[in-house]
């Protein structure tokens, strides 16, 4: 009987918890609080418990650590910045204007100063977050120091469960964000199922779900590189082994990604022009299976366990094999470089993956004071929308003597984005979230009116709050308002009464927020555009440039591929929010939209060249398409700089008569990126920036 409870114990464990990052991230929280909140209870003062879990909540947003000794040095700087700015609040709170002129001030340099480096971004928002928490829990009659020392107390307490987790798994973030990553993978891989089979008109629903799923998979893989990056400069050679394990993980999800991204024809013509409707089933039923191999990788790599194929995967594999062999299709030759390109997704899952020595390409992010200082800067533009909203915000707080309006200030902060499209979303979320909040609130307070149940309440909101924080701000907003509400019960009492004041808080704090992102240097899209496009033709032509040549390392190829996907990711991203801002603002949209689908087909189709660039023998005749190509690309590229004026006629198409060449294979993958090359030139010809 004991041992069947523990088999579902550690089943319920790996199922819930070591296979969702964020339940685990969640549960970690938690259990800090729960700890604090049982300490201060057993010492006889449980609100000095409750200004603890306050501060482990903004202590686990500003936490970035991928190694011992960093969190050592974390938790020596968090807690510090904590008690000074928490001091400073306790000191200067008696003084308006001094403190006005303080929270103003200080919230534009650290907001700017989290920029000189990447990676205290997060401290510069816990920093900024406890600045107002401390507004929220002063106490005039208490000690200066009282509220400080708890806030330093909550980092102690929860970098400790930080620092014990690396102690037990020193690569746990690493692990989480690869199994983040390979998990996107599986849902890029199911919706390029639905190609299979498709018509033209259900291609471009597809098509922009793929890309909205691909600047998360990309952004997710340049996150793993950061993490590698920071985590390598702390290891020593000893303990590179299992490091150097986790950066072929991530080499082989470049190459995934890579495969996945490719296009070898396009599929309309491939579902009509195929003989058997099995073998474009089939395809569709392989792309299903690697999607659920990934996932399954993804599970590994959290449970530390090797990944076994699958026996449908196989089965599938096996008889779509059979099934080409059988079936001659007309593009048979598109067919094949398909089938060879999906068959190595399902080996590369299956080869055993031995460390390697790479050495990482390490960027240094630094920047200077000055670069900092320029309306130019995007950085400095945000820095300066938030500090005028703390300005707004304060100055109503003290002229209407509103009770508790630092919430006005602390919903700016969350709701102010550094694009409008962002802050348009976030704007909407967070009123809808409090809103709900506020109701599940004050019925779960009817229901559990004890300061038991207050407790149960309050540790249940933080779980559920950091495990939707990432993927879902609606549910994380609705529960950050729960946990409020039971903050304020346990400690005065007045959880409901409150409620009402934080509504009215919340919804001027977010039309200040909005109304700086609207007015105050707005950053329409529409503007960076043609920059963006010239940086994403650009890398397009250094990476078709380092796909034919094969003389080139691996780790330099899949940079110049990294460097391709990033600016096409931001050519994205910027047609993505250019959609959500007003119709007045919303110019060169169409532009956009289609420069966006021409280069990533374009992106997709040197991809599927760099999938089989190892297997292929390039001649004399490839090259010279490959300069042709080139030249249509440079013209591109003239055209954005200068604009129609200054450049030349050029020839529609070029055209190299297929006798002439000795591997017609090759003209499968040269073509379509010749063709795209001139869509895209003809596209540039007819717009004006």
């Amino acid at each position: 009987m004991v041992k069947k409870y523990l088999k579902k114990s550690i089943e319920f464990w790996e199922n819930n918890f070591l296979e969702s990052p964020e339940n685990l991230w969640a549960l970690r929280i938690s259990f800090s609080a729960i700890l604090a909140l049982g300490i201060f209870y057993l010492l006889g003062i449980p609100k000095a418990g409750l200004t603890v879990s306050m501060g482990i909540v903004a202590t686990a947003l500003t936490e970035n650590d991928v190694h011992i000794k960093s969190s050592l040095r974390s938790t020596l700087l968090i807690g510090f910045l904590f008690f000074i700015f928490s001091s400073l609040v306790q000191l200067l709170l008696p003084y308006p204007i001094i403190f006005g002129v303080f929270l103003v001030s200080s919230s534009f340099f650290i907001m700017l100063a989290g920029e000189l480096k990447s990676k205290y971004n997060h401290l510069a928002f816990g920093s900024v977050l406890i600045i107002l928490y401390s507004i929220f829990i002063y106490q005039p009659e208490a000690d200066w120091f009282r509220i400080p020392f708890l806030f330093v107390v909550a980092v102690i307490i929860h970098m400790a469960t930080s620092i014990v987790i690396l102690l037990l798994n020193p690569y746990q973030n690493l692990q989480n964000e690869l199994a983040n990553a390979y998990q996107l993978l599986a849902k890029y891989l199911r919706m390029k199922s639905k190609f299979f089979p498709s018509s033209a008109d259900e291609q471009e629903e597809i098509r922009n779900e793929l890309a909205l799923i691909n600047i998360q998979l990309f952004s997710q893989s340049e996150k793993i590189k950061n993490i590698l990056q920071r985590l390598g400069q702390e290891l020593n050679l000893h303990q590179r082994t299992k490091f150097n394990q986790y950066v072929s993980e991530w080499n082989q999800l470049q190459l995934l990604h890579e495969r996945a991204v490719s296009s070898h024809e396009s599929y309309d013509s491939i579902s009509q022009n195929v003989n058997s409707s099995l073998v474009v089933a089939g395809l569709g039923k392989m792309l299903r299976e690697l999607g659920k191999a990934s996932d399954e990788y993804a599970r590994n790599i959290l449970k530390k366990n090797t990944f076994q194929s699958s026996p449908n995967l196989r089965w599938t594999s096996n008889a779509l094999e059979l099934l080409l062999r059988q079936n001659l299709c007309k593009d048979q030759a598109s067919i094949n470089y398909l089938w060879k390109n999906i068959k190595s997704m399902e080996e590369t899952f299956e080869a055993r993956h031995t460390p390697a020595n790479i050495n990482l390409e390490y960027t240094f992010d630094e920047k200077k004071w000055r670069d900092l200082f320029s309306p130019k800067n995007n950085k400095f533009r945000h820095a300066v929308r938030l500090s005028t909203c703390f300005a707004v915000g304060y100055t109503l707080m003290n002229i209407f003597k509103i009770e508790q309006g630092a919430w006005i200030i602390l919903t700016s902060l969350i709701v102010c984005q550094q694009t409008y499209d962002a802050t348009r979303q976030r704007f909407f979320k967070r009123i809808i979230g409090t809103l709900m909040g506020v109701i599940i609130g004050i019925t779960l307070s009817l229901l559990l009116p004890t300061t038991a149940g207050q407790v149960v309440i309050l540790i249940a909101s933080m779980f559920i709050f950091f495990k939707y924080l990432r993927g879902n701000y609606i549910i994380a907003a609705i529960f950050i308002t729960v946990y409020v509400l039971a903050v304020y019960n346990l400690l005065q009492g007045t959880g409901v009464q409150v409620m009402t004041p934080r509504i009215i808080d919340t919804l001027i704090g977010s039309v200040i927020a909005y109304l700086s992102i609207r007015f105050i240097w707005p950053e329409w899209q529409y503007k960076n555009l043609k920059n963006l496009l010239i940086k994403a033709i650009e890398k397009d032509k250094i990476y078709f440039e380092s796909v034919m040549n094969q003389q080139i390392s691996t780790q330099e190829y899949l940079h110049h591929q990294r460097n391709a996907h990033r600016a096409d990711n931001q050519l994205a991203q910027v047609w993505k929010s250019m959609r959500f801002e007003p119709k007045s603002k919303q110019k060169l949209i169409t532009p956009a939209r289609n420069f966006t689908y021409l280069n990533h087909t374009l992106l997709s189709y040197i991809s599927a060249l760099g999938v089989h660039r190892k297997s292929l023998n390039f001649n004399e005749n490839d090259f010279f398409i490959k300069n042709q190509i080139i030249k249509l690309l440079d013209e591109i590229l003239l055209r954005l700089q200068l604009g129609n004026q200054n450049s030349e006629p050029t020839e529609k198409s070029f055209i190299l008569p297929i006798e002439k060449l000795k591997d017609t294979e090759n003209l499968l993958f040269l073509d379509n990126i010749l063709k795209l090359s001139q869509e895209l030139k003809e596209a540039g010809e007819h717009i004006e920036f």
